[in-house]
């Protein structure tokens, strides 16, 4: 996508669910990107690491914070603010 990473001061190790390190190792990098879901813009800092599985995962402070509508039958997030930016 050339999408500039940024280095994070200090390396986060990235755990599973089960509490454990994941294989791909420590998550050194970081973007700042401004995203837009249909009328509502916003932005957020994600970090970047290797994963053969995920193009994405969203953590709890991510859901939280945004709380989108999520159908897990067509696995697709949908913004539910009506504030036209977050």
């Amino acid at each position: 996508l050339g999408i500039p990473f940024q280095f994070l001061e200090e390396p986060i190790i990235f755990e599973n669910i089960e509490g454990n390190p994941l294989a791909s190792g420590m998550i050194r990098h970081f973007v700042v990107l401004k995203l837009r879901s249909k009328d509502i813009t916003f932005t957020h800092t994600f970090y970047v690491l290797r994963s053969l599985v995920s193009s994405v995962i969203l953590g709890i402070d991510w859901l939280k914070k945004y709380n989108p509508d999520i159908n897990w039958s067509t696995l697709s997030i949908k913004m539910n603010s009506s504030k036209k930016s977050i």
